[in-house]
């Protein structure tokens, strides 16, 4: 019998296709991954074989919120519940860890030069209303530091809190880097093996179990004037199930981005919304007697520098010097910077 005369099946073949996580969402596709906008080969496929439709998330998204602000910001803002999360993501992290992550680290710190300069950039050279609020934890998945500068440009001090040793400050904005430190050139997510492995690491998992603490029953502002795919990624397998403690979950960016449940687009512009909320809850005045303890601070960390510099002076070339006393060195000049400002401020 010929091939042709062979009688036909009455049933097509199943199809191949694969379950895959491109960071936007999960697709269905048949002969080649689909993954940030590159097409891959199917034999870098990854995900398991099935041959029924997945489960996806509803497509039906949640209706924008319009009150300007929220009455559950503002309440979480005054009882000291609410949690601002910087978002923008300048440097998303690779699929598959860097050959050489020192070389791409001086890249990034080569392109953060070029990072639009919170605040002028994005509120067109008014004041940033982020300064105006009373102290707040802010968790920012930038690594550059546009927002420490900022702070500085404003004279308004800013805690950083990058690791386990360090310990927020209740009478200042805390900013909890946990997209790590560019400068420092630590806590990076050079890839996203980094952010599988983020909540076991001490340091990491330190700062989502004080964020987690800060904002429970309280309300989440995500600000995000530039938001990507990897943002998306970053709040679905990092951020998400530590800030379900929370009651509330907002967010301020673009209406044309598909913000991540349960996150409630809120509908108006950023330096509006920021700012209504810092004319409803102002800061608390600083009394005149919390300058003595800023002046014990500031004499303490200058003794501790002065040290520092002494052992510097013992060796004979810079390059000599031991890495841990140039970052405590570095530390030091930053906290000093911070007493400084805040004492100019109130006295």
């Amino acid at each position: 019998m010929n091939e042709k005369d062979k009688p036909q099946s009455d049933e097509s073949p199943t199809p191949t296709t694969y379950h895959i996580d491109t960071g936007g969402g999960t697709v269905i596709i048949g002969d080649v991954e689909v993954s940030g906008g590159d097409f891959v080969g199917r034999d870098r496929i990854q995900g398991e074989r099935e041959t029924r439709a997945p489960q996806t998330e509803p497509t039906e998204r949640p209706a924008p919120v319009t009150e300007e602000p929220p009455a559950p910001l503002v309440n979480a803002l005054r009882e000291r519940r609410f949690l601002l999360v910087w978002a923008d993501v300048p440097f998303p992290p690779a699929e598959q860890p860097p050959r050489n992550p020192a070389q791409t680290i001086n890249h990034w710190q080569e392109e953060a030069l070029a990072l639009p300069a919170t605040p002028f950039d994005f509120f067109h050279g008014r004041p940033w209303p982020l300064v105006q609020m009373p102290p707040l934890p802010i968790l920012s998945l930038d690594p550059s530091d546009r927002l420490e500068r900022a702070f500085r440009y404003a004279g308004v001090p800013l805690h950083t809190v990058r690791t386990r040793r360090d310990l927020p400050r209740p009478d200042q904005h805390n900013m909890f880097k946990l997209g790590g430190d560019l400068a420092a050139r630590a806590g990076l997510f050079l890839s996203w093996e980094n952010v599988v492995k983020a909540s076991s690491d001490p340091d990491k998992a330190h700062l989502l179990q004080e964020i987690g603490h800060q904002v429970e029953d309280g309300a989440v502002l995500v600000v995000a004037p530039s938001p990507t795919a990897a943002f998306g990624r970053l709040w679905r397998s990092l951020l998400a199930p530590t800030l379900q403690v929370a009651t509330h979950h907002y967010a301020l960016g673009p209406a044309d981005f598909a913000w991540p449940a349960p996150l409630r687009w809120l509908d108006g512009e950023l330096d509006r919304i920021l700012s209504a909320l810092a004319d409803l809850v102002p800061p608390p005045p600083l009394e005149p007697v919390q300058a003595d303890p800023l002046r014990r601070q500031l004499a303490e960390a200058r003794a501790n520098l002065q040290l520092i510099e002494e052992r510097e002076s013992e060796y004979v070339l810079s390059t000599d010097v031991p890495l841990r006393l140039v970052k405590e060195k570095r530390r030091l000049q930053q906290r000093i910077a911070e007493l400084e400002a805040e004492l100019e401020r109130i006295e």
